[in-house]
């Protein structure tokens, strides 16, 4: 696909993601990162249905890089969810204290 603009109108649903991945040549590829414009986790079921179909469909190895707050964003342990489905984890630490991370991020959570 194109990537001029990463800015979506509105959140795919499953199926349009399912669409797009199927359109994309995976084959010189041996991982997918899900990162991006916001936190991956805040469309938890989506990432973790795609993750499912990238890894059988073309056996890619799935990484996320995220904030660290899905517990707090979903409102539920996460962690459990994501095991087998994803294979690495990149936690983004953004500044050296609370303090500064709060002034960075502008987390809702404090």
């Amino acid at each position: 696909g194109s990537a001029e603009s990463l800015w979506l109108k509105k959140d795919p649903t499953l199926e349009e993601i399912e669409d797009e991945i199927n359109k994309f040549d995976f084959s010189p590829y041996s991982e997918v990162v899900f990162c991006g414009y916001g936190e991956p986790t805040q469309a938890l079921d989506n990432l973790i249905a795609s993750a499912k179909y990238l890894k059988d469909k073309f056996g890619l190895k799935i990484r996320l890089n995220s904030n660290g707050l899905s517990d707090l964003i979903n409102g539920k342990e996460t962690a459990k969810l994501l095991e087998g489905v994803v294979d690495s984890i990149s936690i983004s630490l953004n500044a050296p204290n609370a303090k500064r991370y709060q002034e960075v991020s502008r987390s809702r959570f404090g």
